[in-house]
């Protein structure tokens, strides 16, 4: 039986509609316990909940930027801890917004706390969106779209305090991949960070083994840490439909599968990040199903 690390964040504070803090508790139940053993694999769970740390004393009550600006604190601390006991780690969110924490650790222990240490780091960014935004150009202003920009510039105070690396995510090492939804102004920065793009139309029939290897090739040959964020609504949604914001015609799970089984030999990557998990859109079960396809390919 091999046991991986988990850090499971409850928190929909990112997209307060959804219900993808719920996503974690429904992990832990025995069914999907019971599923993962059968794959000979057990999961070591630390949680995390979107609760204030402090009471709040009246009249004052915590905002949902607060409380999140409270969670990914606590989140970088528990990643970077994690990261550096060179163990595999599998973080499952909750809304994308918690990504700001995540990737925050990962890169305080690739040494981020200085220039030269976020130089490092690489992150490659599986998702149907591109998270690109700030409060200034976002139309909804829903947190769970803004966490690449968060990590890679932190001229928004409002969205850098949320994040604890802000800014420190170097473009050159973010790689995009499954990308069909978006605003031009949020490819436009992108472009402008240096960021490298691979949109859905690249990718016949849903197919992004090749690419996912590509990706993770290029950023092991400049980086001495690799994260893996993988938003579930990046995969179709007939085969993952319990997401906030589905978009079709997705990534093929079996393509996605097939290269996270292969993503194994990148010894640089630290950990996989899946989020976006709503139990409460899940049709029959097939995006729990899904999950569990995922973790036993990258950690079986």
């Amino acid at each position: 039986m091999k046991t991986i690390k988990a850090l499971g964040i409850d928190s929909n504070l990112g997209y307060p509609r959804g219900h993808s803090h719920r996503a974690v508790q429904t992990l832990m139940q025995e069914p999907f316990k019971a599923a993962l053993a059968r794959a000979g694999i057990r999961i070591n769970w630390q949680t995390l909940d979107a609760d204030p740390i402090a009471p709040a004393e009246p009249p004052h009550q915590f905002s949902d930027e607060e409380q999140l600006a409270q969670i990914n604190r606590q989140v970088a601390a528990r990643v970077e801890a994690l990261v550096r006991s060179q163990q595999p780690l599998l973080v499952l969110g909750g809304d994308h917004s918690v990504a700001m924490g995540t990737w925050s650790g990962a890169i305080a222990a690739a040494g981020g706390h200085d220039t030269a240490g976020a130089q490092r780091f690489g992150l490659l960014w599986i998702d149907a969106h591109l998270d690109a935004h700030n409060f200034c150009s976002s139309a909804s202003g829903n947190i769970h779209g803004m966490p690449l920009r968060a990590l890679l510039d932190d001229s928004d105070p409002r969205l850098a305090r949320l994040c604890p690396q802000s800014g420190k995510l170097k473009g050159k090492n973010l790689q995009l991949l499954g990308i069909r939804s978006f605003e031009p102004r949020e490819k436009k920065f992108l472009h402008e960070q240096g960021a490298s793009i691979t949109a859905m139309q690249q990718l016949p029939r849903g197919d992004c083994c090749a690419a996912v290897l590509q990706a993770l090739h290029t950023l092991s040959k400049r980086c001495t840490h690799i994260g893996i964020s993988l938003d579930i609504d990046a995969i179709d949604p007939l085969q993952a439909p319990g997401v906030a914001t589905p978009e079709p015609a997705g990534i093929s799970l079996q393509s996605l599968c097939k290269a996270l089984t292969q993503a194994r030999r990148f010894d640089k990557v630290v950990a996989l990040e899946i989020c976006e998990f709503d139990p409460s859109a899940d049709t029959r079960q097939r995006t729990q199903n899904t999950l569990l396809r995922l973790i036993v390919s990258f950690y079986g």
